[in-house]
């Protein structure tokens, strides 16, 4: 016990967080690979450090401040996992490199021009007055083509960083403004923002580590009288994951406590004695060992586990119990070892939702329950109470007419029905900022965003050759058409046309490759891959309502002109991939709830036979009946769905056909208190996620809760209808009614002494 011990601890101790992007969408999707594309040619999700000097404006692109924010860039630049930095400091001091570079170009070029001309004049036999007016001559279409560019330069003195008159002609516009091509540096005059981005491909740990060294940076060169802000949505996530891995012992030790508390409180009467009110909490061994197991899985498995583990150990450590708690009341059942296979089954059909995370959870649900009913059945639990038989199984008078129960059935199937018909009509909100609200991380993010204007960004990414005159065209009547239609919602960053717009609308395959080496590779690289292969159009978006972004994702998609001959198109992003995925979740979650009530029926009427179709008949309404009023009430509430509760009929369907086959298994007092232990234990369990500071994860534990509530009302509503209390596994009476078993005790009317079991059947039961 002590080696099993140490190696699932020791895998427990492996196990890492995942809270990426590729935790929230699923990266098989056509979206999917198209953010994959642009993160390998332009680097992952940017981490942002925004600079601030409020009240001071253009105060941070002073000569005098210009070398501190140049050295912060180069050192962010050096980092290990940073793919690439973008700063107001480099962009500006590449352009001055590539300002210089260009007048000596111009001026070796005018020179070579002149000095051609009077050789070539002299050859002829020109005189040296001659040659000198030929030079000159040669000199004039030169002129016409650059002489204006050079003149518009000229006043700006010098293209250096120590001087302010060209710092001010290249970031600002004539209007005091930012010009729109350093917009994605420089977003207004009081703030500079600089753009980490990390390697494609890292890990979370790596990313942690990359923001980690960030704010080492800025704590060893601060920027002085600045205030600084590190933010960016792979910031929130970083945030998310940190705050998961601190909740997760509380709400571990919470959920044992309360899980504990709830059991040992169902069996008062025994507390008296240590030792049975130790094996009482046999049924939480079994559900804690299956989390053992299944986390140590993950761990030397090395497979990151998602949000969805925050919620596995509460989760399973409520509905993981059920079965054990069964065989500790009623002993050693197959028809508990089936109710056990339609709730792991109705776990697992959660495995069809489009969220990795989600599917995630399913799956370990599903393997946990049999996990912890497997372990159960072989752990020495406390034995069942030994009663007479005719105490036991002996019928009695139900509470209300069976005819009034089944009209109560009636009217909840009613109401389920409305339930299920609101379905489709139920929001759903699968915005990954949701999944962090709650935490600082997402207000700085807010903060930022209310600076920046955007925080989250979509890109228009063409494949093929991007640096061709069509292509750069192309490039530019998509930016026109994409301001005029939808300027108010999105925010140019970066795009071919921006960077190379000073060509013209028809430039020639030699002007663009002129403008290519004339370029700082660095500024470029925003816009266009390193291999020229392809190309991206940047906006930035104010984060809002996944359903806005669906209809501006559609509308983006409607106004971009035809790509050119041997290109394509695709919009890609954080806001498509959840605009995809709504869809998807929108599309399934009729279909999805269903299957989730099917499954888990399906597996009740095939595993208990023809014989008990009825069981499975009721098990499979009960769950119907719980899932459409939780339907109901959410939709009455006008409480959305998030990807979690999505599930809700998968969740509500397990638990509800498993009351119901224990339930209409055997009709004794330990049948409904054993319920209902199981029922407060799931209660229990699910409960302890209400402390979370998550919003998404204290919601999904209240629904849970209501679920198990929902599920064990409807399956005591529809077995005390239709199998009347007292009925037992044997025949049938008249009317349908499941007699007794025919043991003489349960029929026997005399006195109680006459009821008592023999001294041989005391020997036997306790033998």
């Amino acid at each position: 016990m002590v080696a099993v011990l140490a190696v699932l601890l020791g895998g427990v101790a492996q196990v890492r967080f995942d809270t990426s992007f590729s935790s929230l969408f699923d990266q098989g999707t056509r979206e999917g690979r198209d953010y994959a594309g642009v993160q390998k040619s332009f680097g992952a999700e940017p981490i942002t450090v925004l600079v601030e000097r409020p009240g001071e404006p253009k105060a941070l692109l002073k000569s005098a401040t210009l070398p501190a924010l140049l050295k912060l860039e180069g050192e962010l630049a050096g980092l290990d996992d940073a793919a690439v930095v973008y700063g107001p400091a480099t962009v500006l001091n590449q352009i001055a490199a590539s300002a210089q570079k260009f007048i000596v170009q111009v001026t070796g070029t005018r020179d070579g021009l002149r000095q051609r001309a009077v050789k070539e004049a002299k050859e002829r036999g020109a005189t040296d007055a001659e040659a000198a007016a030929a030079g000159d001559r040669a000199l004039v279409p030169f002129d016409e083509r650059y002489g204006a560019l050079l003149t518009q330069g000229l006043p700006a003195g010098l293209p250096t960083l120590r001087n302010q008159n060209f710092i001010d002609a290249t970031a600002y516009g004539k209007d005091g403004k930012p010009r729109p091509e350093l917009r994605f540096v420089v977003p207004d005059s009081t703030s500079v923002a600089i753009l980490v981005r990390p390697r494609e491909g890292l890990d979370q740990d790596a990313e942690r580590r990359l923001e980690s060294q960030i704010h080492g940076v800025l704590r060893q060169d601060p920027i002085p009288g600045s205030h600084v802000l590190v933010t960016g949505p792979a910031v929130v996530l970083q945030a998310l994951a940190v705050d998961v891995q601190g909740q997760l012992p509380l709400l571990a030790v919470l959920a044992v406590v309360a899980v504990a508390t709830m059991l040992l409180l169902g069996h008062r009467r025994d507390l008296r004695s240590p030792r049975r009110a130790a094996r009482l909490l046999v049924p939480l061994l079994a559900s804690l060992g299956a989390v053992l197991v299944l986390t140590s899985v993950l761990g030397w498995a090395d497979v990151p586990a998602t949000l969805g583990l925050l919620t596995l150990l509460p989760v399973l450590l409520g509905v993981g119990t059920d079965v054990p708690v069964y065989l500790s009341r009623l002993g050693k059942d197959r028809r508990l070892a089936v109710a056990a296979l339609a709730t792991g089954a109705g776990f697992y059909s959660t495995a069809l939702s489009p969220v990795p995370f989600v599917r995630g959870l399913g799956l370990l649900l599903g393997t946990g329950v049999l996990l912890a009913a497997a372990i159960g059945w072989f752990l020495p639990a406390v034995e069942p109470q030994q009663r007479p038989a005719a105490v036991a199984r002996t019928a009695t008078t139900p509470r209300f007419p069976v005819r009034t129960l089944r009209a109560l059935t009636l009217v909840a199937a009613v109401v389920a029905a409305a339930g299920w018909a609101v379905l489709p009509s139920i929001g759903i909100t699968s915005d990954p900022a949701s999944l962090a609200s709650g935490l600082g991380a997402l207000d700085d993010a807010h903060r930022a965003q209310d600076r920046l204007g955007a925080i989250s960004e979509i890109d228009v990414l063409l494949r093929g050759d991007a640096l061709s005159p069509a292509a750069l065209a192309w490039s530019t009547k998509a930016a026109e058409a994409v301001i005029v239609h939808d300027a108010d919602r999105l925010k140019p960053i970066s795009s071919p046309a921006s960077l190379l717009g000073f060509l013209g609308p028809t430039p020639t395959t030699e002007q663009v490759r002129s403008a290519v080496q004339l370029l700082p590779a660095y500024l470029l690289g925003v816009a266009v891959a390193p291999d020229g292969q392809s190309s991206v159009l940047s906006y930035g978006l104010r984060a809002d309502d996944v359903a806005g972004q669906q209809d501006l994702v559609d509308s983006l998609r409607r106004l971009l002109p035809p790509p050119p001959r041997d290109t394509t198109v695709s919009v890609t992003g954080v806001p498509v991939l959840a605009s995809a995925q709504l869809q998807e979740l929108e599309r399934s979650r009729v279909s999805a709830n269903v299957i989730g009530v099917l499954v888990p029926s399906l597996v009740l009427l095939l595993l208990l036979g023809r014989s008990r179709w009825r069981d499975s008949a009721l098990a499979a309404s009960a769950a119907v009946i719980a899932t459409g009023t939780g339907f109901l009430l959410l939709w009455t509430a006008g409480i959305a769905f998030t990807p979690l509760t999505l599930a809700l009929g998968s969740l509500t369907a397990a638990v509800g056909c498993e009351f119901s086959v224990v339930l209409g298994s055997r009709q004794g007092e330990d049948s409904r208190r054993g319920v209902l232990l199981a029922a407060g234990a799931c209660l229990a369990g699910y409960l302890s996620l209400a402390v979370s500071g998550l919003d998404v994860i204290r919601d999904f534990g209240l629904v849970l809760a209501g679920s198990v509530v929902l599920g064990y009302a409807s399956s005591r509503l529809v077995t005390a209808a239709w199998v009347p209390t007292g009925a037992a596994d044997g025949g049938t009476a008249r009317g349908g009614v499941r007699q007794a078993d025919s043991d003489p005790a349960a029929h026997d009317d005399g006195p109680a002494d006459a009821r008592r079991p023999s001294p041989a059947m005391t020997r036997s039961a306790t033998t």
